[in-house]
């Protein structure tokens, strides 16, 4: 009942993988226009204000209990977040993403991977959540001044 008469073409949407279809300046413009995005920034930035309160030494052991069950749940936010981007946006996996970062190593600074390196090491979080801390009694919020301030990230390719 299916036939070619006046049938729309299929629905490609969900089978196109737009990562294989683009160059690898192309993903790596994206992945950076995805890092400064409200999309990757609020949820983290959101979570780093309300739960930076537990960080207010730059002690690593003191409340370390609770500040693990923090760092797991941060752990959680972000790769959910980087996962969905992955999957969604460019159809990689984190050995795709991690080569294509590799490649453009040169074109990456701290603070751009600061959120996804903290993932996986304890210090950089806690780090980040201590400078969140002073900012936050000195009367100043993180929301919005992370990755944006340095807005002027060299892109390998602004072709669009």
């Amino acid at each position: 009942m299916g036939g070619a008469g006046g049938q729309a073409r299929p629905q490609m949407q969900g089978d196109i993988m737009p990562g294989a279809f683009m160059s690898n300046d192309d993903c790596f413009d994206l992945f950076i226009d995805f890092i400064e995005s409200d999309e990757w920034l609020l949820p983290i930035e959101s979570f780093i204000d309300y739960f930076c309160l537990m960080c207010t030494t730059q002690d690593y052991e003191e409340h370390k209990p609770e500040k693990m069950k923090i760092f797991q749940e941060y752990r959680s936010i972000v790769k959910m977040n980087l996962d969905s981007f992955l999957k969604e946006i460019l159809n990689y996996n984190n050995d795709l993403l991690s080569n294509l970062l590799a490649k453009y190593e040169s074109h990456l600074e701290f603070e751009d991977m600061m959120y996804i390196l903290a993932v996986e090491d304890y210090h950089i979080f806690h780090d980040f959540m201590y400078e969140a801390s002073v900012a936050q009694n000195r009367g100043q919020s993180i929301l919005g001044n992370t990755r944006r301030r340095n807005n002027q990230q060299p892109s390998s390719n602004n072709n669009q």
